[in-house]
C-alpha cells in the first residue's frame, strides 16, 4: 500500500511540478515518457520503471476551448511480464505472460490557459499469450512426477478508468502526465496430464505515466 501511495505522490507531483504533459497544437503528438505498472497478483513480476510512447490524439473542432468539454479517448497498451508461482513448495518461474489490451472510450475534460484535466473509461479485448518456461515443466516433470503439457491464456475485456493532466508548453510542445487502473481477468486453461483444468487469472494493476510530446500537424 506503502508503495502505491508514493507512486501516486510521485505522479501528481510530476503533473503539478512541470505542468504534466500538453496537448500541442494539431490533431497528432508524438512522444516519450516514462511509465510503471504495480500488477494487484504477486505472482505476476513488475521491473520498475519503463520508456513508454506517449501520444495524443486530438478528433474534436473545440480541442482548445476553455471550459468544459467531451471527448473519445483509446490507446493500446503493452506489457510482457514473468509469473512466478510455487511448484512442489518451491518458487519456480513459470513463464512469461504478454498482455495487449486495446481500448476506446469517451470522458469530460476541463481547459483553463494551457492546463487541461481530464477523466474517463476506455474498455476493449486484451489479446493475451501465456510461454510456459522450460523450469516450469521441470518442477512438474521433478517433484510432482507430472506432465505440464500447457497454458493458455485466453483474450478477455480490458476497462480502464484514469485521470490524467496536460500542459502546452508551447504550441508544439506538452507535459503529461496520468494515472489509471485497469481491470483485466483472462480465463486460463492450464493441461497436465492430458487433463485440463481453467481458472481465471487476476491481471489488474495500477499505472503511471509521465512524458513530453511535438506536435506532428
Amino acid at each position: 500500500m506503502s508503495k502505491r501511495i508514493a507512486a501516486l505522490v510521485l505522479a501528481a507531483t510530476t503533473a503539478m511540478a512541470t505542468g504534466a504533459l500538453a496537448q500541442p497544437r494539431g490533431h497528432l503528438a508524438l512522444g516519450v515518457g516514462v511509465g510503471y505498472h504495480n500488477f494487484q497478483n504477486d505472482a505476476i513480476n513488475t521491473t520498475g520503471l519503463s520508456i513508454v510512447p506517449e501520444y495524443h490524439v486530438g478528433l474534436s473542432t473545440n480541442g482548445r476551448q476553455e471550459g468544459w468539454s467531451w471527448g473519445l479517448k483509446g490507446g493500446v497498451g503493452y506489457s510482457n511480464t514473468d509469473l512466478d508461482e510455487p511448484i512442489g513448495g518451491f518458487e519456480t518461474r513459470n513463464g512469461k505472460l504478454r498482455t495487449i489490451p486495446v481500448m476506446v472510450g469517451a470522458g469530460p475534460s476541463y481547459r483553463t490557459g494551457p492546463w487541461r484535466l481530464g477523466v474517463g473509461v476506455v474498455a476493449g479485448p486484451s489479446f493475451n499469450h501465456f510461454t510456459v518456461d522450460d523450469a516450469a515443466r521441470a518442477a512438474y516433470r521433478d517433484r510432482l512426477g507430472l506432465t505440464l503439457n500447457s497454458i493458455d491464456a485466453g483474450n478477455s475485456l480490458a476497462v480502464r478508468p484514469d485521470t490524467s493532466v496536460w500542459y502546452n508548453i508551447t504550441d508544439l510542445f506538452g507535459l503529461h502526465s496520468s494515472i489509471s487502473y485497469t481491470f483485466n481477468q483472462p480465463m486460463v486453461k492450464t493441461t497436465v496430464n492430458g487433463l485440463t483444468s481453467e481458472s481465471e487469472w487476476n491481471l489488474n494493476r495500477w499505472n503511471y505515466q509521465a512524458g513530453i510530446t511535438f506536435g506532428v500537424f
